[in-house]
C-alpha cells in the first residue's frame, strides 16, 4: 500500500526542514565510531588523522563476520580500542571491495587487516577467522605499540 500525501503537508514538511540548521561536517575526531565501506576512502581518512587502519573483509553470508560485529566489536575491551583506529568493513561481494580483497589477497572471509597511519600493512596482525574480544584486544594493542604513541590520539 502506498501513503499519498497532501499537498499542504509537504509543503509544511520543506518549510519546516529549510528552517533546521544543518550540522556542520568536520574532520572526525579521534573517537569517532565511523566505519568506512570503501578502503580507499579509509585509508586517506586514516592518513588525514594520524591514527592506525582496522580493516574488517566481511560477506553478508559470513556467520563469523555477523558474530563479530555483534558480539565482539561492542565488548568493552575491544570497543575503547577501536575507537583509536579508522575502521573499514569491504564487502567482497561489492565490485570495489572484490577488487581491494584480490589487491590484498583476501580469499576468504572474516579476514581483519591492520595499517599504519600510512596505509602499509601490518602483515604480521592479519587474522583470518573470528577472535575473541580478548584476542582481538590484544592484536588491537600490538597495532597502537607498532603505530607509534604519537601518531594515535586517545579519545
Amino acid at each position: 500500500m502506498v501513503a499519498r500525501l497532501s499537498t499542504p503537508f509537504l509543503i509544511a514538511v520543506t518549510i519546516v526542514s529549510s528552517t533546521v540548521p544543518r550540522a556542520v561536517h568536520a574532520t572526525p575526531t579521534p573517537a569517532t565510531d565511523k566505519v568506512d565501506v570503501d578502503l580507499n576512502t579509509a585509508i586517506k581518512r586514516a592518513a588525514e588523522e594520524g591514527r592506525p587502519l582496522f580493516v574488517h573483509f566481511t560477506a553478508q553470508w559470513c556467520q563469523p563476520c555477523r558474530e563479530l560485529r555483534e558480539t565482539v566489536y561492542p565488548d568493552p575491551i575491544v570497543a575503547s580500542r577501536l575507537k583509536r583506529f579508522v575502521r573499514a568493513e569491504i564487502d567482497i561481494e561489492s565490485s570495489e571491495g572484490e577488487m581491494s580483497a584480490r589487491h590484498y589477497g583476501v580469499q576468504t572471509v572474516p579476514v581483519l587487516m591492520v595499517m599504519t597511519p600510512q596505509g602499509k600493512e601490518i602483515r604480521s596482525l592479519r587474522v583470518v577467522g573470528a577472535r575473541t574480544p580478548k584476542q582481538l584486544a590484544a592484536i588491537l594493542d600490538q597495532a597502537l605499540d607498532r603505530s607509534g604513541p604519537d601518531s594515535v590520539p586517545t579519545p
